[in-house]
């Protein structure tokens, strides 16, 4: 996402912060835990969350675990924190970060899990990039979000709205097929997840 604080997109997730988990807490949770299942973290894992948002996640992640987890919007780091806080989530890390220049260093993560956010940044490729440097050569990655529909008149549909989902920081009509063939990234499974398999679920590996 962009980093000015007057973009539409930061103000969106101003906005939206305070009923955030009222909106896609629930809806959402069957693909969060799938996702989450996929990462297959393991104690001692160093394990990243990028667009952690509100932290709706984060009470599921092994506490054995290093959690680190990053998000552009204050607001919503804010109630992540307040959440860790409230059930003693020692084990997590929160900063406030553009997950399109990370500042960790190369080869760092063992685990990355990217949740509803690819579609979300303003430069996806970006995104990838920095998931590949970041990780370890065979880092397990797994992203859930929605790509533009593979059926014709559903992808037209999506982009007629693509314009207006845009305001609020959501590429409806974002393509599969960049990401699945991002260099670096060796995937291993592309599988359907929440709503009918209206979201799609990717699994790979960091291959340096």
């Amino acid at each position: 996402m962009p980093t000015s604080s007057s973009n539409p997109v930061r103000s969106a997730y101003r906005r939206l912060a305070p009923v955030y988990d009222w909106v896609f807490g629930p809806s959402l949770e069957k693909g969060r835990r799938t996702a989450l299942r996929a990462v297959e973290a393991r104690p001692g894992d160093s394990v990243l969350e990028v667009g952690v948002g509100t932290g709706l996640s984060l009470k599921h992640w092994d506490r054995e675990c290093k959690i680190t987890g990053i998000d552009l919007s204050p607001e919503m780091l804010k109630r992540a924190n307040k959440l860790c806080q409230r059930r003693g989530l020692e084990n997590v890390d929160l900063y406030a970060m553009n997950a399109q220049n990370m500042d960790f260093p190369d080869n760092h993560f063992d685990k990355i899990a990217a949740m509803y956010v690819v579609s979300v940044v303003e430069d996806p490729a970006a995104l990838l990039r920095e998931i590949h440097r970041v990780g370890k050569p065979g880092a397990r990655v797994v992203i859930i979000n929605h790509f533009e529909h593979r059926h014709p008149l559903v992808r037209k549909a999506e982009r007629s709205i693509a314009r207006a989902t845009g305001l609020i920081g959501f590429n409806a009509a974002l393509p599969v097929d960049p990401v699945i063939q991002t260099e670096g990234l060796r995937v291993l499974e592309v599988l359907p997840a929440n709503w009918l398999g209206y979201w799609t679920m990717i699994i790979a590996e960091v291959d340096k």
